[in-house]
């Protein structure tokens, strides 16, 4: 185990290894943080609120754990209600539903589910929820679309739809800002359940460690705040200083 604290330089995250896909209860610790996030001197603290999401409803997939889960936390403390898979509230309205997002009847009807629920009233969709191994495309690029088309009609201008690096190009119009967030490495139940043990010990970025999943819902909140009405149609790289070209 590493002796350093999840957000210095040096951190080294556990070797473990799961089934597929992986169950964050399992994970040892230190577990991934979901409303820390780091200080100047590498070490942690908890998001403030300030309330700049107040009354703001939100469709957030995979929130069962990891960018999901921590997103879900940060968007209840800026006062955001939510229908999301499988995650547990933290002092928000939170709507819970499981399903299966590569039928798209299911996508349909996760919509329909959150316009009941949220008085038909959608400001955020966050498409988080991947598969990194299958059926790729039914997982991480059939449902991104599906969701958004049925989520447009209670989707007004000043919305935000938020997805993990696959439709920063989608034009949907109406005033509406698509922006795709493209991850590095981050500290989530996959990790112990696909990577090999050389894997692991070498999972870390430029800035020496690998990121919390709480870093990656701090810049979706960013994303999905008025705080950046200047951005749309782009890809936000939080990969901790891995240089992309192109």
């Amino acid at each position: 185990m590493s002796d350093k604290g999840q957000f210095e330089p040096g951190f080294q995250n556990p070797i473990t290894f799961q089934g597929f896909p992986g169950k964050e209860g399992k994970m040892p610790s230190p577990k991934p943080w979901f409303d820390e996030i780091p200080t100047e001197e590498g070490g942690s603290q908890k998001y403030k609120l300030s309330g700049k999401l107040t009354g703001k409803k939100a469709i957030i997939t995979g929130g069962d754990s990891g960018i999901g889960r921590a997103t879900a936390v940060l968007f209840a403390t800026q006062g955001v209600d939510s229908l999301i898979r499988l995650v547990e509230s933290y002092g928000h309205t939170c709507h819970l539903l499981a399903t299966d997002l590569t039928s798209q009847a299911n996508c349909h009807k996760v919509v329909d589910t959150a316009a009941q629920l949220l008085n038909n009233h959608i400001d955020i969709l966050f498409n988080n929820a991947t598969f990194q191994l299958l059926h790729t495309f039914n997982n991480n690029i059939y449902p991104y679309f599906y969701l958004a088309k049925y989520a447009l009609p209670s989707i007004k201008r000043g919305s935000t739809i938020i997805s993990n690096a696959k439709l920063s190009n989608y034009q949907v119009g109406k005033g509406i800002r698509v922006i795709a967030i493209a991850l590095g490495l981050v500290v989530t139940p996959p990790i112990p359940a696909t990577l090999l043990e050389e894997a692991q010990k070498s999972f870390t970025s430029p800035m020496g460690r690998p990121a919390q999943p709480s870093e990656i819902a701090t810049c979706v909140l960013f994303l999905t705040s008025m705080d950046s009405s200047a951005v749309s149609r782009q890809v936000i790289h939080c990969n901790g200083g891995t240089i992309v070209n192109g």
